[in-house]
């Protein structure tokens, strides 16, 4: 019989894949129009992550992150390949760098200090995807990101019942809690209405 300690991963990982289906076939519907920049960056960050984050930790503790690499890996691919991404705008370029830059610093850290350089990474790649959801609803739709949410949230449990409470490993997984969170409450069916609402004469 599998213990919290597994058995928590595993669902984390789970949902973090049916997020992921779910989230790519939004893409091909065009009911989701991806940030290229956010996409790549997440993209190149995942990977970073369930690295530093397994260092960190284990391989059973980051699950949710290399079947995040794979599904964002997918989905990167796949919108690329059918010309669902829009081109990036002046300033996610200059996101895109900086966030590029943070390899340099993860060769010259341990893994924990790396992973709070990619947390930062996280943060940035995000706003310009959050800002566009506030602006417009539209872009998104939510169903995805509470899979993404509720997968990070059981691995912020996990992480603090099974590798040590609060510590720096904490704070990947909360943080992305929030980010996701965030952006599936930017896309609700509700905001959509009001978005339509006011815009529509």
């Amino acid at each position: 019989m599998l213990d919290l300690s597994v058995l928590l991963p595993i669902s984390a990982a789970t949902l973090h894949g049916v997020g992921y289906t779910l989230y790519t076939k939004q893409t091909a519907q065009g009911n989701t129009k991806p940030n290229p920049v956010s996409l790549f960056i997440w993209l190149f960050l995942a990977a970073l992550n369930a690295l530093t984050f397994s260092a960190m930790n284990d391989r059973v503790a980051a699950l949710q992150m290399f079947v995040g690499t794979i599904g964002m890996t997918v989905t990167f691919f796949y919108a690329l390949v059918s010309g669902k991404l829009r081109l990036p705008k002046a300033g996610e370029w200059v996101m895109l760098v900086v966030c590029l830059l943070s390899i340099f610093v993860w060769k010259r850290t341990d893994a924990t200090l790396a992973n709070m350089v990619i947390v930062v990474g996280v943060i940035l790649s995000f706003v310009p995807y959050i800002y566009d959801l506030w602006l417009d609803p539209r872009l998104d739709k939510a169903q995805a990101w509470w899979f993404f949410t509720t997968a990070w949230t059981i691995t912020s449990v996990s992480t603090y019942f099974f590798n040590g409470g609060l510590t720096l490993s904490m704070v990947m997984p909360i943080v992305m809690t929030i980010a996701h969170l965030t952006v599936a409450l930017l896309s609700t069916e509700s905001r959509k209405e009001q978005y339509l609402a006011r815009y529509t004469y």
